[in-house]
């Protein structure tokens, strides 16, 4: 898969989750939105080639 260049201010804002298992788990149980939201925020991220 070949990478586009994308400047810089395409990804402000976007820091690619981190979070354990076990995180994900107890985030998921607590609040099943804000999960939605950070792995929305992955795949953005994903899609405008922030990160590898």
């Amino acid at each position: 898969m070949a990478y586009q260049s994308t400047p810089a201010s395409s990804c402000a804002g976007f820091l690619k989750a981190s979070l354990s298992p076990a995180g994900r788990v107890a985030l998921i149980d607590a609040d099943r939105p804000s999960y939605e939201r950070v792995l929305g925020n992955d795949r953005n991220g994903q899609r405008r080639c922030c990160w590898r």
